[in-house]
């Protein structure tokens, strides 16, 4: 049973407007008393937003996700904001690592971060794989992405993001992956917040693999969909 959460934002105490994360909290830990196959895992944009994050960069809702159990979580564009070093600080602090199969330093063979992790229930081996979008580059602090030159020093592989995915796709189900889920923080076109947004429809069009999509970044607000 998925749970999946995405552009928190920080929002750790309540407004006239959203409920904070108290009342998700005790929903989720009643829902884990009775459900033995609950998995919690979020598609990004967790840490940058409200006072109480931005205050401590990131710590206050790291240790909430470290009580909560998260799974898996994939890297949101505001993931940067703070910067990469910040980042990696928050990272070190995570009991689950971030998954990202689309960032990587230029010039090396490897992403920064692991493209996805597998996890095993029981005889089922479940890949989790992590897509974030490559308007991060130009939205989040551009500068950090940049050599004292002011030359991009990483990549997020907007022009070859499709093939990227594909390619993690096909390495977790080579190492036994049953299932596949996307954490993408990518989001729909039409309700395109920056320039070159990519879109998850498109996404799911350009790859094959892929058992769900838990997707994020512009907010949309979907009842219910399914694509056949």
């Amino acid at each position: 049973d998925f749970y999946a959460l995405n552009d928190l934002h920080g929002k750790f105490s309540d407004t006239d407007d959203f409920v904070g994360v108290d009342e998700l909290t005790t929903y989720l830990k009643n829902a884990y008393k009775t459900d033995d196959n609950l998995v919690l895992l979020s598609s990004g944009d967790m840490w940058q937003g409200s006072a109480e994050s931005n205050l401590t960069r990131g710590l206050l809702i790291t240790e909430w996700m470290n009580e909560l159990g998260f799974v898996s979580m994939t890297l949101g564009n505001h993931e940067f904001d703070f910067r990469i070093s910040r980042l990696d600080e928050l990272v070190d602090m995570m009991d689950t690592k971030p998954v990202c199969c689309n960032f990587q330093k230029l010039g090396e063979d490897t992403t920064c971060y692991e493209p996805y992790s597998i996890v095993s229930y029981g005889d089922v081996d479940i890949a989790y794989i992590g897509i974030t979008t490559p308007s991060t580059i130009s939205s989040s602090a551009p500068a950090q992405f940049k050599d004292e030159n002011g030359n991009y020093i990483y990549s997020f592989n907007s022009t070859e993001l499709y093939d990227v995915v594909q390619e993690s796709i096909d390495s977790a189900e080579a190492r036994g992956a049953d299932y596949v889920i996307a954490l993408s923080h990518i989001g729909y076109a039409e309700d395109e917040i920056y320039g070159d947004l990519e879109d998850v429809e498109t996404l799911i069009k350009n790859t094959s693999g892929f058992d769900a999509v838990l997707d994020a970044h512009s907010h949309t607000v979907i009842e219910s969909q399914t694509i056949e």
